[in-house]
């Protein structure tokens, strides 16, 4: 059994690391889409080379996938204390 929970906690630590780097890398893409009232909403739009983004819109997907990084850490911590607490097997 402590080797399942030690398999588990490695895998979702993988997976915690892979959203994170997906966390540092989305960009938001600018909208110029107009409310009902036509009024264009207010975005700060950056842009480097060929790549434009919307700093607003990177920061809510980048909340979005620390949210799931969080989540997958928090499980690889509970899985690693079960395996400390988990006796050897004989």
């Amino acid at each position: 059994m402590k080797i399942l929970f030690t398999v588990a906690s490695a895998a979702f630590a993988v997976i915690a690391a892979a959203l994170w780097f997906r966390s540092g890398t989305v960009l938001g893409k600018p909208t110029v889409t107009p409310d009902e009232s036509g009024f264009v909403p207010f975005q700060i739009i950056r842009k480097k080379g060929k790549k434009e983004w919307e700093v607003l819109a990177t920061a809510e997907a980048q909340t979005k996938w620390n949210k799931w990084a969080s989540i997958a850490a928090f499980a690889a911590a509970s899985f690693q204390a079960a395996a400390l607490l988990t006796p050897d097997s004989k």
